[in-house]
């Protein structure tokens, strides 16, 4: 019987990402706070660069969630033929409400508008 797993790493994956964070996390701390002017300049020239991007992959996203919901496959019935719906509409709608509030909320919070 072999060693009970805990983590499931993948490791060329895990690993590599494990070092740059902490190589990113290390540099910014060592730094200081002149790091926040990199981080900004790094951040305002890909979205500037790469603005575009963004706005077609999510145009993109959107049009394929129409295209599965509406589509063939919309008629697909998610949990059996005997599963039933553990909330009603109004409460979907109700939760989905609170989720959007509570972001802006958090957002408008956030002083530099994140």
């Amino acid at each position: 019987m072999g060693k009970k797993k805990y983590f499931d790493i993948h490791g060329p994956v895990f690993w590599p990402a494990c070092v740059l964070i902490v190589l990113f996390i290390s540099v910014t701390l060592i730094v200081g706070s002149p790091m926040a002017e990199v981080f900004s300049k790094v951040q305002s020239s890909i979205t500037g660069n790469f603005g575009w991007l963004f706005i077609v992959a999510v145009n993109a996203f959107i049009v394929f969630c129409l295209y599965i919901g509406f589509g063939r496959f919309g008629k697909i019935r998610l949990g059996g033929d005997d599963a039933e719906k553990e909330f009603s509409t109004p409460a979907w709608f109700a939760m989905l409400f609170s989720a959007g509030m509570g972001i802006g909320i958090l957002s408008r919070a956030n002083p530099r508008g994140g």
